[in-house]
């Protein structure tokens, strides 16, 4: 894994605490919801492929 530095406005933040819940930490929450994100956009595009392997087991559409 890289890791990045983001900067969010506020109102992302307290979008992320709230959904986050305090089950899981931010960046854990960031990273799950991009992953679901990625996910979502390859199943709608179904001529895609991704130039490595997921390293996520549940990779399905």
């Amino acid at each position: 894994m890289k890791r990045v530095q983001l900067q969010l406005p506020y109102a992302v933040v307290e979008w992320i605490d709230h959904n986050a819940d305090g089950i899981e930490s931010r960046a854990s929450f960031v990273r799950r919801t991009l992953v679901q994100v990625m996910r979502s956009e390859r199943c709608n595009h179904p001529g895609h492929h991704d130039p490595q392997p997921s390293t996520t087991p549940d990779h399905r559409c």
